[in-house]
C-alpha cells in the first residue's frame, strides 16, 4: 500500500457523529462519502510561544480558525479529531522542537478549506500563521493515522506468600 493511501482515512458514511471533548455533546457532521481525510504534518514547530507551551488545544484552535470560510465566520469546531505532538531535540543546537500531526474528523465544507486541502494533496507546502510573525509549514503526512484502539486502565492483583494469613 502506498504511503499516500496510508495517510488517508476514508469517510464511510454520509453522517458522522462527533463528541466534543470539552462539552461532551454530540453534533451531526454531514460529509461527502467519497471524501478522503488527509492527516497533516508540521515537521518543525517551536515548543513555546511567548513563554507558554504550545498545547494540542492551541493547535486545534488555530486550525479550526484557519480553515473557516472567512475571517467573519465561526471556527470549524469539531473538524480536528486529534493532534499528536512528537518532542525532539535539534542535534546541532540542543534546542527542543516538536513535529506535529493533525488528524481530522471531517474537512470543513468551504472554499477556503477546499483550496488548502487541494494544495496539500498536490504535495504543496502551506503556511498557517498562528501569531503575527510566526507560522507553521504544513504538508501532507506520510505516516498512517494512529490506531483508534484505546487502552483501558486496570489493576493487576499480585499474589504473594506474604499476603496469606498464617496466625
Amino acid at each position: 500500500m502506498a504511503s499516500s493511501q496510508i495517510a488517508n482515512t476514508k469517510v464511510n458514511s454520509k453522517t458522522k457523529i462527533n463528541t466534543d471533548s470539552k462539552t461532551d455533546t454530540k453534533t451531526d457532521i454531514t460529509t461527502d462519502s467519497s471524501q478522503e481525510l488527509t492527516s497533516l504534518c508540521i515537521k518543525y514547530s517551536r515548543t513555546e510561544l511567548n513563554g507558554e507551551q504550545i498545547t494540542w488545544q492551541f493547535i486545534t484552535e488555530v486550525f479550526e480558525y484557519a480553515l473557516r470560510a472567512s475571517k467573519d465566520d465561526e471556527p470549524c469546531k469539531g473538524c480536528i479529531k486529534r493532534v499528536d505532538r512528537v518532542w525532539k531535540k535539534d542535534e546541532s543546537t540542543g534546542h527542543p522542537y516538536m513535529t506535529i500531526f493533525i488528524h481530522f474528523n471531517y474537512w470543513p465544507d468551504n472554499s477556503n478549506a477546499d483550496k488548502f486541502r487541494k494544495g496539500i494533496e498536490k504535495g504543496n507546502e502551506k503556511k498557517i500563521y498562528y501569531h503575527n510573525k510566526w507560522f507553521w509549514k504544513v504538508v501532507k503526512s506520510t505516516k498512517p493515522p494512529p490506531s483508534e484502539k484505546k487502552f483501558i486502565p486496570f489493576v493487576k492483583e499480585e499474589s504473594s506468600d506474604s499476603d496469606s494469613d498464617t496466625d
